[in-house]
């Protein structure tokens, strides 16, 4: 059904329907982690995260070449090099919690919904939830007339700009991840100056690295590019410029 949405064909579509069944059983794992992370974050604890990313990483792509190379699972195996990483994120984060930070561990029995903390958590959520949804939205028409209108080229253009900008994107996620506990502690303790120049320093720090970002994407869009491995950079030049 999402491959039909998207205009893609039977084959294609069916390649993709068997990589998101194996894919949505990592989404129970997923979640969970996502949970943990943002405990972790908030106490300052990131780089946790990052080893604990770092191995489920290792252990996906070493799967990939087992299940795809040698077992010949193709999409399939793909899929349950994905999810079985998640567990084994999951896995080392709650081990983590359960040996080292108990004041971590949440005891889901002992808590009642009620419906004020619902309603604040919806509340402060709502904006960033929309604007996914938003985003969502845009990438889903976009696509849908990218594979009606555009050609094969286009398609594969589009995908590895894209790949290089979401890479180029991801220091400043790191920064503002980085940076989010910062401002919560000054904010929280009213050292409004501290807030002021912890703000300051991220701007700084984000100016000079986009600064730095278009200039090679403007100068070097086609070396950027070979990263990815595209072979026709023409339109993918064009797309790396403009964004």
């Amino acid at each position: 059904m999402i491959g039909t949405a998207f205009n893609a064909p039977k084959e294609l579509a069916n390649l993709a329907g068997a990589y998101y069944k194996v894919f949505a059983i990592g989404i129970f794992a997923q979640s969970i982690v996502y949970l943990f992370e943002s405990i972790f974050q908030a106490k300052g604890y990131t780089k946790v995260i990052m080893w604990f990313t770092l191995v489920a990483q290792i252990v996906n792509l070493s799967l990939d070449v087992v299940f795809m190379k040698y077992l010949q699972w193709g999409i399939s195996g793909a899929a349950w090099a994905t999810t079985i990483s998640m567990y084994v994120n999951l896995v080392l984060i709650l081990a983590y919690v359960v040996v080292v930070r108990k004041e971590f561990l949440l005891n889901i029995f002992k808590y009642k919904l009620e419906f004020k903390n619902i309603k604040k958590i919806f509340k402060m959520g709502a904006p960033a939830m929309t604007e996914s949804i938003i985003l969502s939205i845009k990438i889903f028409v976009f696509t849908f007339f990218l594979t009606k209108i555009g050609t094969k080229n286009d398609i594969i253009a589009y995908s590895a700009a894209r790949t290089a900008w979401i890479t180029i994107l991801i220091p400043v996620f790191g920064i503002a991840s980085a940076g989010g506990p910062m401002i919560g502690y000054s904010f929280g303790s009213k050292d409004y100056e501290r807030l002021r120049d912890i703000s300051v320093y991220k701007f700084k720090i984000l100016q000079r690295y986009f600064l730095t970002t278009f200039i090679l994407m403007i100068i070097f869009p086609t070396t950027l590019l070979r990263i990815f491995n595209v072979a026709d950079h023409g339109n993918a030049t064009y797309i790396i410029r403009t964004i």
